[in-house]
Protein backbone atom coordinates (compact mmCIF):
# COMPACT_ATOMS: atom_id res chain seq x y z
CA UNK A 1 0.00 0.00 0.00
CA UNK A 2 1.51 3.33 -0.64
CA UNK A 3 0.77 6.55 1.23
CA UNK A 4 0.35 9.79 -0.37
CA UNK A 5 1.90 12.50 1.48
CA UNK A 6 1.14 15.91 1.24
CA UNK A 7 0.28 18.99 4.02
CA UNK A 8 -3.09 17.36 5.31
CA UNK A 9 -1.10 14.40 6.19
CA UNK A 10 1.72 16.03 7.68
CA UNK A 11 -0.55 17.78 9.50
CA UNK A 12 -2.67 14.77 10.97
CA UNK A 13 0.63 12.72 11.79
CA UNK A 14 1.96 16.01 13.95
CA UNK A 15 -1.53 16.37 16.14
CA UNK A 16 -1.40 12.03 16.76
CA UNK A 17 2.01 12.25 17.97
CA UNK A 18 1.08 15.75 19.99
CA UNK A 19 -1.87 13.72 21.32
CA UNK A 20 0.37 10.54 22.43
CA UNK A 21 3.31 12.85 24.06
CA UNK A 22 0.56 14.25 26.07
CA UNK A 23 -0.77 11.04 27.39
CA UNK A 24 2.36 9.56 28.39
CA UNK A 25 3.61 13.07 30.38
CA UNK A 26 0.25 13.57 32.13
CA UNK A 27 -0.12 17.00 30.19
CA UNK A 28 -3.35 17.77 28.55
CA UNK A 29 -3.31 19.26 25.08
CA UNK A 30 -2.60 22.46 25.02
CA UNK A 31 -2.75 22.69 28.95
CA UNK A 32 -0.35 23.09 31.88
CA UNK A 33 0.64 19.44 33.55
CA UNK A 34 -1.12 17.49 35.86
CA UNK A 35 -0.20 14.93 39.18
CA UNK A 36 -1.04 11.20 38.83
CA UNK A 37 -3.21 10.12 42.59
CA UNK A 38 -1.36 7.12 43.18
CA UNK A 39 -1.45 7.69 46.78
CA UNK A 40 -4.29 4.75 48.31
CA UNK A 41 -6.86 6.08 50.78
CA UNK A 42 -5.95 5.51 54.63
CA UNK A 43 -7.79 4.88 57.86
CA UNK A 44 -7.17 8.02 60.55
CA UNK A 45 -9.50 6.31 63.17
CA UNK A 46 -11.46 3.24 64.10
CA UNK A 47 -14.15 2.68 67.00
CA UNK A 48 -14.09 0.19 68.70
CA UNK A 49 -10.09 0.47 68.97
CA UNK A 50 -8.23 -2.39 67.53
CA UNK A 51 -7.22 -4.64 70.04
CA UNK A 52 -9.55 -3.38 72.46
CA UNK A 53 -10.46 -6.05 75.42
CA UNK A 54 -13.48 -4.07 76.50
CA UNK A 55 -16.03 -3.43 74.43
CA UNK A 56 -20.05 -2.68 74.81
CA UNK A 57 -21.79 -4.58 72.19
CA UNK A 58 -23.67 -1.80 71.69
CA UNK A 59 -20.67 0.49 70.59
CA UNK A 60 -20.76 1.63 67.11
CA UNK A 61 -18.11 0.40 64.51
CA UNK A 62 -16.94 3.17 62.22
CA UNK A 63 -14.23 3.38 60.34
CA UNK A 64 -13.25 7.12 59.13
CA UNK A 65 -10.51 7.59 55.68
CA UNK A 66 -7.84 9.81 54.78
CA UNK A 67 -10.34 10.77 51.62
CA UNK A 68 -13.58 10.28 49.92
CA UNK A 69 -13.61 6.35 49.17
CA UNK A 70 -16.20 4.47 46.70
CA UNK A 71 -17.22 1.28 47.55
CA UNK A 72 -16.97 -1.17 44.80
CA UNK A 73 -18.49 -4.41 45.46
CA UNK A 74 -21.52 -5.20 47.71
CA UNK A 75 -19.15 -6.24 50.20
CA UNK A 76 -17.03 -3.81 51.29
CA UNK A 77 -16.42 -4.62 54.66
CA UNK A 78 -17.53 -7.63 56.60
CA UNK A 79 -17.70 -8.51 60.26
CA UNK A 80 -17.11 -11.92 62.00
CA UNK A 81 -17.77 -13.22 65.51
CA UNK A 82 -16.24 -15.87 66.68
CA UNK A 83 -17.38 -17.45 70.29
CA UNK A 84 -15.02 -20.71 69.86
CA UNK A 85 -12.39 -21.10 67.13
CA UNK A 86 -14.59 -20.37 63.87
CA UNK A 87 -15.08 -16.82 62.82
CA UNK A 88 -19.00 -16.67 61.19
CA UNK A 89 -19.75 -13.64 59.20
CA UNK A 90 -22.21 -11.75 61.12
CA UNK A 91 -25.24 -9.76 58.97
CA UNK A 92 -25.04 -6.22 58.76
CA UNK A 93 -25.63 -3.06 57.12
CA UNK A 94 -22.82 -1.17 55.59
CA UNK A 95 -23.32 2.16 54.86
CA UNK A 96 -21.08 5.52 53.97
CA UNK A 97 -21.37 8.90 54.91
CA UNK A 98 -22.31 12.16 52.35
CA UNK A 99 -18.80 12.80 52.09
CA UNK A 100 -17.63 9.80 51.57
CA UNK A 101 -15.12 9.71 54.38
CA UNK A 102 -16.64 7.66 57.19
CA UNK A 103 -18.17 3.58 57.14
CA UNK A 104 -20.66 2.39 59.50
CA UNK A 105 -21.15 -1.04 60.19
CA UNK A 106 -24.53 -2.18 61.68
CA UNK A 107 -25.31 -5.41 62.61
CA UNK A 108 -29.24 -6.33 62.08
CA UNK A 109 -29.60 -8.09 65.40
CA UNK A 110 -28.09 -7.38 68.99
CA UNK A 111 -24.34 -9.01 68.78
CA UNK A 112 -23.61 -11.38 71.11
CA UNK A 113 -20.74 -11.20 74.16
CA UNK A 114 -18.91 -13.06 75.16
CA UNK A 115 -17.40 -13.14 71.85
CA UNK A 116 -14.30 -11.88 69.42
CA UNK A 117 -15.10 -9.71 66.66
CA UNK A 118 -12.68 -8.91 63.65
CA UNK A 119 -13.32 -7.24 60.30
CA UNK A 120 -12.15 -7.57 57.00
CA UNK A 121 -12.20 -4.91 54.46
CA UNK A 122 -13.30 -5.50 50.47
CA UNK A 123 -13.08 -3.74 47.46
CA UNK A 124 -12.76 0.16 48.82
CA UNK A 125 -11.02 2.94 46.46
CA UNK A 126 -10.76 6.13 46.10
CA UNK A 127 -11.59 8.33 43.26
CA UNK A 128 -8.63 7.66 41.38
CA UNK A 129 -9.32 3.92 41.63
CA UNK A 130 -6.60 3.50 44.16
CA UNK A 131 -7.35 0.63 46.47
CA UNK A 132 -7.45 0.57 50.37
CA UNK A 133 -4.54 -1.62 51.89
CA UNK A 134 -5.93 -1.86 55.46
CA UNK A 135 -4.36 -3.62 58.95
CA UNK A 136 -6.38 -6.09 60.47
CA UNK A 137 -8.90 -4.98 62.79
CA UNK A 138 -10.13 -7.20 65.69
CA UNK A 139 -11.63 -6.47 69.66
CA UNK A 140 -13.47 -8.45 72.11
CA UNK A 141 -16.54 -7.88 74.04
CA UNK A 142 -16.18 -9.45 77.24
CA UNK A 143 -19.49 -10.57 79.56
CA UNK A 144 -19.09 -8.21 82.32
CA UNK A 145 -17.52 -4.81 81.53
CA UNK A 146 -15.66 -3.01 84.04
CA UNK A 147 -18.08 0.44 85.32
CA UNK A 148 -15.10 3.00 86.87
CA UNK A 149 -11.68 2.44 88.33
CA UNK A 150 -12.01 0.15 91.63
CA UNK A 151 -12.81 2.26 94.18
CA UNK A 152 -10.40 2.04 96.93
CA UNK A 153 -10.63 3.08 100.49
CA UNK A 154 -14.30 2.56 100.41
CA UNK A 155 -15.21 1.82 104.24
CA UNK A 156 -16.34 -1.43 106.02
CA UNK A 157 -18.23 -4.24 104.67
CA UNK A 158 -21.62 -3.30 106.04
CA UNK A 159 -23.41 -2.37 102.93
CA UNK A 160 -23.16 -1.87 99.86
CA UNK A 161 -25.46 -0.02 97.45
CA UNK A 162 -25.28 1.25 93.57
CA UNK A 163 -27.81 2.85 91.40
CA UNK A 164 -28.10 3.71 88.02
CA UNK A 165 -30.01 6.67 87.41
CA UNK A 166 -30.93 8.47 83.91
CA UNK A 167 -27.80 8.28 81.82
CA UNK A 168 -24.32 6.58 82.88
CA UNK A 169 -24.53 8.26 86.61
CA UNK A 170 -23.41 5.41 88.54
CA UNK A 171 -23.83 6.03 92.69
CA UNK A 172 -21.87 3.92 95.54
CA UNK A 173 -22.55 4.15 99.12
CA UNK A 174 -20.89 2.05 101.23
CA UNK A 175 -20.48 2.75 105.38
CA UNK A 176 -17.29 3.31 107.80
CA UNK A 177 -17.92 2.81 111.32
CA UNK A 178 -16.51 6.03 113.57
CA UNK A 179 -16.64 4.69 116.95
CA UNK A 180 -19.24 1.57 117.38
CA UNK A 181 -22.07 2.20 117.08
CA UNK A 182 -21.43 5.52 115.28
CA UNK A 183 -21.46 5.26 111.82
CA UNK A 184 -21.53 7.31 108.68
CA UNK A 185 -22.58 7.00 104.70
CA UNK A 186 -19.79 6.99 102.51
CA UNK A 187 -21.64 8.46 99.11
CA UNK A 188 -18.69 8.41 96.08
CA UNK A 189 -20.05 9.27 92.55
CA UNK A 190 -18.67 8.17 89.15
CA UNK A 191 -16.94 10.60 86.93
CA UNK A 192 -17.65 9.88 83.34
CA UNK A 193 -14.30 11.50 81.71
CA UNK A 194 -12.10 9.61 83.90
CA UNK A 195 -13.49 7.18 85.68
CA UNK A 196 -12.43 7.66 88.41
CA UNK A 197 -14.98 8.43 92.34
CA UNK A 198 -15.43 11.10 93.71
CA UNK A 199 -16.56 11.73 97.50
CA UNK A 200 -19.37 13.21 98.16
CA UNK A 201 -20.09 13.65 102.27
CA UNK A 202 -19.29 11.57 104.80
CA UNK A 203 -21.44 13.17 107.79
CA UNK A 204 -24.83 11.06 107.39
CA UNK A 205 -25.02 9.42 110.17
CA UNK A 206 -26.78 5.88 110.02
CA UNK A 207 -27.84 3.18 112.87
CA UNK A 208 -25.93 0.33 112.66
CA UNK A 209 -28.36 -2.19 112.99
CA UNK A 210 -29.35 -1.67 109.22
CA UNK A 211 -28.09 -0.85 105.85
CA UNK A 212 -29.14 2.19 103.95
CA UNK A 213 -30.77 2.27 100.69
CA UNK A 214 -29.50 4.92 98.32
CA UNK A 215 -31.50 5.63 95.23
CA UNK A 216 -32.27 8.53 92.92
CA UNK A 217 -35.49 10.04 93.37
CA UNK A 218 -37.51 11.48 90.72
CA UNK A 219 -38.57 14.53 93.22
CA UNK A 220 -35.73 14.81 95.03
CA UNK A 221 -32.42 13.24 93.47
CA UNK A 222 -29.70 11.33 95.07
CA UNK A 223 -31.77 10.36 98.13
CA UNK A 224 -30.34 7.83 101.40
CA UNK A 225 -33.08 5.97 102.99
CA UNK A 226 -31.82 5.71 106.36
CA UNK A 227 -32.86 4.21 110.02
CA UNK A 228 -31.01 6.67 112.51
CA UNK A 229 -30.13 6.26 115.70
CA UNK A 230 -33.66 7.47 117.11
CA UNK A 231 -35.61 5.20 115.95
CA UNK A 232 -37.28 6.76 112.84
CA UNK A 233 -36.85 6.05 109.21
CA UNK A 234 -35.30 9.29 107.45
CA UNK A 235 -35.01 10.25 103.74
CA UNK A 236 -31.72 12.72 103.48
CA UNK A 237 -31.80 14.70 99.80
CA UNK A 238 -28.28 15.64 98.60
CA UNK A 239 -28.20 19.10 97.70
CA UNK A 240 -25.61 20.79 95.97
CA UNK A 241 -22.96 20.05 98.94
CA UNK A 242 -24.56 18.67 101.89
CA UNK A 243 -27.08 16.10 103.23
CA UNK A 244 -30.40 17.60 104.46
CA UNK A 245 -33.60 15.41 105.61
CA UNK A 246 -36.71 15.72 104.05
CA UNK A 247 -39.96 15.11 106.05
CA UNK A 248 -40.55 14.03 109.34
CA UNK A 249 -39.40 10.69 109.45
CA UNK A 250 -41.44 7.68 110.63
CA UNK A 251 -41.16 5.56 113.56
CA UNK A 252 -39.80 2.67 113.00
CA UNK A 253 -39.09 -1.56 114.45
CA UNK A 254 -35.62 -1.44 113.77
CA UNK A 255 -34.81 -4.87 113.80
CA UNK A 256 -36.33 -4.79 109.88
CA UNK A 257 -34.66 -2.77 107.25
CA UNK A 258 -36.87 -0.47 105.45
CA UNK A 259 -37.79 -0.86 101.82
CA UNK A 260 -38.41 2.02 98.83
CA UNK A 261 -40.09 1.67 95.50
CA UNK A 262 -41.10 4.34 93.09
CA UNK A 263 -43.21 4.15 89.98
CA UNK A 264 -42.78 5.61 86.94
CA UNK A 265 -44.19 8.69 87.36
CA UNK A 266 -41.74 9.28 89.99
CA UNK A 267 -44.57 8.49 92.75
CA UNK A 268 -42.04 6.83 95.97
CA UNK A 269 -43.54 4.41 98.07
CA UNK A 270 -41.64 3.62 101.72
CA UNK A 271 -42.55 0.08 103.35
CA UNK A 272 -41.45 -0.16 106.89
CA UNK A 273 -41.91 -2.05 110.14
CA UNK A 274 -43.54 -0.47 113.41
CA UNK A 275 -44.50 -1.80 117.00
CA UNK A 276 -48.37 -2.06 117.31
CA UNK A 277 -50.10 0.78 119.80
CA UNK A 278 -50.29 -0.33 123.56
CA UNK A 279 -51.35 -2.25 125.04
CA UNK A 280 -51.13 -4.59 121.88
CA UNK A 281 -48.35 -6.68 121.47
CA UNK A 282 -46.53 -7.35 117.69
CA UNK A 283 -45.40 -5.61 114.52
CA UNK A 284 -46.98 -3.85 111.95
CA UNK A 285 -45.82 -3.29 108.37
CA UNK A 286 -46.79 0.29 106.91
CA UNK A 287 -46.40 2.07 103.82
CA UNK A 288 -46.65 5.25 102.88
CA UNK A 289 -46.33 7.57 99.92
CA UNK A 290 -46.41 10.60 97.77
CA UNK A 291 -44.53 13.73 98.50
CA UNK A 292 -46.15 13.90 102.23
CA UNK A 293 -45.36 10.80 102.82
CA UNK A 294 -49.52 9.85 103.55
CA UNK A 295 -50.24 6.82 104.78
CA UNK A 296 -51.58 4.28 102.81
CA UNK A 297 -54.25 2.56 104.38
CA UNK A 298 -54.52 0.62 107.17
CA UNK A 299 -51.59 -2.41 108.46
CA UNK A 300 -50.32 -4.17 104.88
CA UNK A 301 -50.64 -7.00 107.55
CA UNK A 302 -54.38 -6.15 108.69
CA UNK A 303 -55.91 -5.65 111.81
CA UNK A 304 -56.37 -9.19 112.50
CA UNK A 305 -53.45 -10.42 111.49
CA UNK A 306 -50.65 -10.28 114.28
CA UNK A 307 -46.68 -9.92 112.69
CA UNK A 308 -44.53 -11.99 115.60
CA UNK A 309 -41.02 -12.48 113.38
CA UNK A 310 -40.19 -9.98 110.26
CA UNK A 311 -37.03 -11.00 108.75
CA UNK A 312 -37.27 -8.67 105.87
CA UNK A 313 -40.05 -6.81 104.07
CA UNK A 314 -39.92 -6.25 100.18
CA UNK A 315 -41.33 -4.17 98.22
CA UNK A 316 -41.91 -3.95 94.78
CA UNK A 317 -44.34 -2.40 91.71
CA UNK A 318 -45.67 -3.34 88.76
CA UNK A 319 -46.19 -1.25 85.72
CA UNK A 320 -49.51 0.51 86.68
CA UNK A 321 -47.74 1.74 89.72
CA UNK A 322 -49.54 -0.92 92.39
CA UNK A 323 -47.31 -1.26 95.08
CA UNK A 324 -46.93 -5.38 96.01
CA UNK A 325 -45.38 -6.42 99.56
CA UNK A 326 -43.87 -9.26 100.59
CA UNK A 327 -43.14 -10.27 104.37
CA UNK A 328 -42.99 -13.35 106.84
CA UNK A 329 -46.16 -13.60 109.28
CA UNK A 330 -44.12 -15.75 111.33
CA UNK A 331 -40.93 -17.38 111.89
CA UNK A 332 -41.70 -19.30 108.29
CA UNK A 333 -45.05 -18.16 106.46
CA UNK A 334 -44.28 -15.85 103.84
CA UNK A 335 -46.93 -13.68 102.46
CA UNK A 336 -47.51 -11.32 99.71
CA UNK A 337 -50.28 -8.57 99.69
CA UNK A 338 -51.14 -5.23 96.88
CA UNK A 339 -52.82 -3.01 97.08
CA UNK A 340 -56.24 -3.02 95.51
CA UNK A 341 -60.12 -0.57 95.70
CA UNK A 342 -58.43 0.84 98.68
CA UNK A 343 -56.81 -2.52 100.90
CA UNK A 344 -53.93 -4.66 101.30
CA UNK A 345 -55.73 -7.81 99.57
CA UNK A 346 -53.66 -11.21 100.12
CA UNK A 347 -52.27 -12.66 97.34
CA UNK A 348 -52.57 -16.44 97.51
CA UNK A 349 -52.91 -17.37 101.30
CA UNK A 350 -49.22 -18.48 101.29
CA UNK A 351 -46.14 -18.40 99.69
CA UNK A 352 -45.35 -21.90 100.12
CA UNK A 353 -45.37 -25.41 99.33
CA UNK A 354 -46.44 -28.29 101.42
CA UNK A 355 -43.84 -28.81 104.14
CA UNK A 356 -41.66 -25.98 103.11
CA UNK A 357 -40.41 -23.71 105.64
CA UNK A 358 -40.22 -20.43 103.99
CA UNK A 359 -38.58 -17.47 104.46
CA UNK A 360 -39.39 -14.70 101.58
CA UNK A 361 -35.70 -12.58 100.57
CA UNK A 362 -37.12 -10.73 97.67
CA UNK A 363 -40.22 -10.21 95.58
CA UNK A 364 -40.58 -8.41 91.72
CA UNK A 365 -43.39 -8.29 89.33
CA UNK A 366 -42.20 -8.77 85.77
CA UNK A 367 -43.82 -6.15 82.76
CA UNK A 368 -46.57 -8.94 82.27
CA UNK A 369 -47.59 -7.42 85.75
CA UNK A 370 -46.85 -11.37 87.14
CA UNK A 371 -45.23 -11.40 90.76
CA UNK A 372 -42.04 -13.30 91.33
CA UNK A 373 -40.56 -14.67 94.99
CA UNK A 374 -37.25 -15.55 95.75
CA UNK A 375 -37.49 -17.83 98.91
CA UNK A 376 -35.48 -19.85 101.24
CA UNK A 377 -36.76 -23.25 102.09
CA UNK A 378 -35.01 -25.03 105.17
CA UNK A 379 -35.47 -28.60 105.29
CA UNK A 380 -35.20 -29.11 109.23
CA UNK A 381 -32.21 -31.54 108.95
CA UNK A 382 -29.28 -31.41 108.92
CA UNK A 383 -29.38 -27.98 111.37
CA UNK A 384 -28.66 -25.24 108.66
CA UNK A 385 -29.35 -27.33 105.00
CA UNK A 386 -31.37 -24.58 103.45
CA UNK A 387 -32.41 -24.53 99.57
CA UNK A 388 -33.59 -21.42 97.63
CA UNK A 389 -36.73 -21.32 95.18
CA UNK A 390 -37.70 -18.93 92.48
CA UNK A 391 -41.46 -18.57 92.01
CA UNK A 392 -44.21 -17.39 90.64
CA UNK A 393 -47.84 -16.55 90.92
CA UNK A 394 -49.88 -18.36 88.15
CA UNK A 395 -53.78 -17.07 88.46
CA UNK A 396 -54.38 -18.77 91.89
CA UNK A 397 -51.31 -20.15 93.38
CA UNK A 398 -47.79 -20.00 93.48
CA UNK A 399 -45.33 -22.62 91.42
CA UNK A 400 -41.81 -22.99 90.85
CA UNK A 401 -40.45 -21.54 88.22
CA UNK A 402 -37.26 -23.75 87.55
CA UNK A 403 -35.34 -26.16 89.48
CA UNK A 404 -34.64 -25.34 93.02
CA UNK A 405 -30.92 -23.51 93.79
CA UNK A 406 -28.98 -26.20 95.38
CA UNK A 407 -27.51 -24.63 98.06
CA UNK A 408 -25.29 -26.23 101.46
CA UNK A 409 -26.32 -22.47 103.21
CA UNK A 410 -28.08 -19.17 102.63
CA UNK A 411 -27.98 -16.88 99.69
CA UNK A 412 -27.88 -13.13 100.17
CA UNK A 413 -30.01 -11.39 97.52
CA UNK A 414 -27.68 -8.67 95.72
CA UNK A 415 -30.55 -8.08 93.58
CA UNK A 416 -33.75 -9.26 92.03
CA UNK A 417 -35.89 -7.65 89.60
CA UNK A 418 -36.61 -6.58 86.06
CA UNK A 419 -33.92 -6.51 83.56
CA UNK A 420 -33.77 -6.51 79.96
CA UNK A 421 -36.17 -7.72 77.39
CA UNK A 422 -38.62 -8.30 79.83
CA UNK A 423 -36.95 -10.67 81.71
CA UNK A 424 -36.33 -11.09 85.56
CA UNK A 425 -32.18 -10.98 86.50
CA UNK A 426 -31.28 -12.18 90.16
CA UNK A 427 -27.62 -12.09 91.45
CA UNK A 428 -26.77 -13.52 94.87
CA UNK A 429 -24.14 -14.51 96.77
CA UNK A 430 -24.03 -18.20 98.54
CA UNK A 431 -22.44 -18.94 102.28
CA UNK A 432 -21.64 -21.63 103.75
CA UNK A 433 -21.56 -21.46 107.11
CA UNK A 434 -20.29 -24.85 108.49
CA UNK A 435 -17.03 -25.22 105.86
CA UNK A 436 -13.65 -22.97 105.11
CA UNK A 437 -14.57 -22.08 101.47
CA UNK A 438 -14.99 -19.20 99.88
CA UNK A 439 -18.82 -17.39 99.18
CA UNK A 440 -20.00 -18.27 95.80
CA UNK A 441 -21.03 -16.00 93.28
CA UNK A 442 -24.57 -16.66 91.38
CA UNK A 443 -26.31 -14.26 88.50
CA UNK A 444 -29.21 -15.95 86.92
CA UNK A 445 -31.82 -15.17 83.93
CA UNK A 446 -35.38 -15.34 85.05
CA UNK A 447 -38.18 -16.08 82.94
CA UNK A 448 -41.79 -17.57 83.39
CA UNK A 449 -40.68 -20.80 82.05
CA UNK A 450 -37.39 -20.67 84.64
CA UNK A 451 -34.07 -19.94 85.15
CA UNK A 452 -29.94 -19.91 83.01
CA UNK A 453 -27.33 -19.45 84.90
CA UNK A 454 -25.05 -16.32 83.63
CA UNK A 455 -21.06 -16.82 84.20
CA UNK A 456 -20.90 -13.98 87.21
CA UNK A 457 -18.11 -11.54 87.06
CA UNK A 458 -15.80 -13.34 89.66
CA UNK A 459 -16.38 -17.32 90.43
CA UNK A 460 -16.28 -16.87 93.97
CA UNK A 461 -15.61 -14.10 96.78
CA UNK A 462 -13.90 -13.98 99.83
CA UNK A 463 -15.20 -15.82 103.03
CA UNK A 464 -17.53 -13.34 105.48
CA UNK A 465 -15.40 -10.29 103.85
CA UNK A 466 -17.84 -9.38 100.70
CA UNK A 467 -21.26 -7.72 100.21
CA UNK A 468 -22.62 -7.53 96.73
CA UNK A 469 -25.06 -4.91 95.71
CA UNK A 470 -26.56 -4.58 92.19
CA UNK A 471 -29.15 -2.52 90.21
CA UNK A 472 -29.66 -1.60 86.35
CA UNK A 473 -29.11 0.93 84.04
CA UNK A 474 -31.11 2.89 82.15
CA UNK A 475 -31.45 0.74 79.29
CA UNK A 476 -32.16 -2.21 81.70
CA UNK A 477 -28.64 -3.80 81.89
CA UNK A 478 -27.71 -5.33 85.43
CA UNK A 479 -25.04 -3.32 87.11
CA UNK A 480 -22.63 -5.31 90.09
CA UNK A 481 -20.97 -3.97 92.94
CA UNK A 482 -18.89 -6.04 95.66
CA UNK A 483 -16.11 -5.69 97.75
CA UNK A 484 -12.85 -6.82 98.32
CA UNK A 485 -11.33 -6.00 101.25
CA UNK A 486 -11.49 -2.23 101.09
CA UNK A 487 -11.98 -2.07 97.82
CA UNK A 488 -15.16 -1.94 95.95
CA UNK A 489 -15.23 -3.27 92.11
CA UNK A 490 -18.34 -2.77 89.72
CA UNK A 491 -19.61 -4.43 86.22
CA UNK A 492 -22.24 -4.16 84.06
CA UNK A 493 -23.52 -7.06 81.70
CA UNK A 494 -22.58 -6.64 78.43
CA UNK A 495 -26.29 -7.44 76.61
Amino acid sequence: MSVIWNSRTTLALATLATIIACESSGAAPGGPERDLDVIPPEILSQTPLHRDPEVSVHQPIEVKFSERVRLSDSAPATLFANTGETDVPVPTTVRLSPDGTVLTIEPTAPLAAPAAYSVRFGDIRDEAGNGLVAAPWEWKAPLWLRVGQPLEDAGDISSSMIVAGPGEQVTVGSTVTVNFPDQRLLVHTLQQSNGKWSLLDNRLKIDSRNAPSLFLDKELGLTALISDQENHVVLDQWLDTKWQKYGPGYSVDLLTAPSVKQTKDGERFVAYTAPRPEPESGTDIVVVHGSDSSRLGGPVNGDDEVVTSVGLISLAMDRQGTPYVAYSADSFSGRLRYWSQGRWALLAPTVTSPGDNTTIRQITVDDAGTPFVLVDISEGAPKHEHRSQIRRFDGDRWINCGERLEMEDRTVPAYFGPALDGHIFAAMTVRNYSAEVPDKFLTLDVTRDGWTAIAPPVDALPRFSTRVSGTVDGRGAPILAWYEGSVVHLRRLNR
